[in-house]
């Protein structure tokens, strides 16, 4: 079956099918099988229902910006033509989409780790599409990476413009946080600036001293100043101890009991724990998501998180790395008070 019908009046088709490609999708090819190629995928996206579907995936997060639906969807063409598979693997990926969703979403239900084929059943063209999407609409109103790909992908993913990025059918308020580099997002925003935090820490000797040689101070350091300076073997120290921490992350954490639990002991191991667990059930509490996924976008891998008990399961499984928690953050970034997704390298 020939693509572009609509050529028919005029008289020289060739020629006017490439023109016509050349403007819907900016791309230009030299031979027919590509040519129609490109035009089934324009219209698949072109489509009433995908052209809505996108259409209110962008224009509502961005609604306060000028939305031109026209150039994102010859960007998407473009992408989804360049994607390294074959002809029939792309036909077959594309009448997925035709219907409406590519996306398993109990793969993004599910707490545990896994490869991001999981969330296509294995669909490697759909995989490869995923990834080339990847940075469409990122940036937009703190939209991450990967958050527009699976809404446009699925008729069963909405995105949100607040508490949480994504609404999954069935499921419900999903949170993602992707890494295109190295490092991902951490469990909150804002934090105590390094010259305050630097201030209030060193009253305590231990931390003065390392303070002068060091620009901030990491979870494992603080723990042993602890141990140092507010020793729990003597109960007016270890009262002093409970008293500063509760003052201090009272600043950062509405209910800080949970955080300060972390420091009133003295192995860092465990201190990072659960003050991970603690940090991502305040994290989930205060956004109101259900759900948390991380994903991988270098590795090709994901984690589901669905409570703080999922968070740190994974981290012991060694899928996460470090948390990465400062207690006194670097200059520039006051958000390290909070643990950091990164995500090893770990087989699944």
């Amino acid at each position: 079956m020939r693509a572009l019908e609509f050529l028919k009046e005029y008289s020289n088709l060739q020629t006017a099918q490439q023109d016509i490609i050349a403007t819907v999708s900016g791309l230009s090819v030299n031979n027919e099988r590509d040519a129609e190629l490109i035009d089934r995928i324009y219209r698949v996206l072109n489509n009433d229902d995908m052209k809505a579907k996108i259409a209110k995936a962008f224009a509502a997060p961005v609604k306060d910006e000028n939305f031109n639906l026209g150039p994102l969807l010859q960007k998407v063409t473009q992408l989804i033509f360049h994607v390294d598979t074959d002809y029939q693997n792309l036909n077959n990926f594309l009448t997925k989409l035709e219907k409406g969703n590519v996306v398993d979403v109990n793969a993004l239900k599910t707490p545990g780790v896994g490869n991001i084929t999981t969330f296509f059943a294995g669909d490697e063209t759909a995989t490869k599409v995923f990834k080339a999407l990847a940075e469409v609409g990122a940036g937009k109103k703190q939209k991450g990476p990967g958050e527009y790909a699976l809404a446009m992908l699925s008729n069963k993913i909405q995105l949100r413009t607040s508490e949480g990025d994504l609404d999954v059918a069935g499921f419900g308020k999903l949170e993602v946080k992707a890494e295109t580099t190295t490092g991902g997002g951490r469990l909150g925003e804002g934090g105590p600036t390094n010259p305050v935090a630097k201030k209030y820490w060193t009253q305590l000797p231990s931390i003065k001293e390392h303070m002068d040689k060091n620009k901030g101070l990491g979870l494992g350091n603080f723990v042993r100043y602890l141990a140092i300076d507010l020793p729990l073997n003597d109960p007016e120290k270890k009262k002093q101890r409970q008293e500063i921490l509760t003052k201090w992350y009272s600043q950062i954490f509405q209910d800080p009991s949970a955080i300060v639990a972390a420091f009133m002991q003295d192995d860092p191991a465990t201190a990072e724990l659960m003050y991970g667990k603690a940090n991502f059930e305040y994290y989930k509490a205060n956004y109101g998501w259900d759900g948390l996924l991380s994903v991988n976008f270098n590795t090709g891998k994901y984690g589901m998180c669905v409570t703080g008990s999922d968070f740190v399961k994974l981290k012991q499984d060694k899928h996460f790395g470090s948390f990465s928690i400062s207690v006194i953050p670097s200059s520039a970034r006051p958000s390290e008070v909070y643990a950091q997704l990164s995500m090893t390298k770990a087989k699944v």
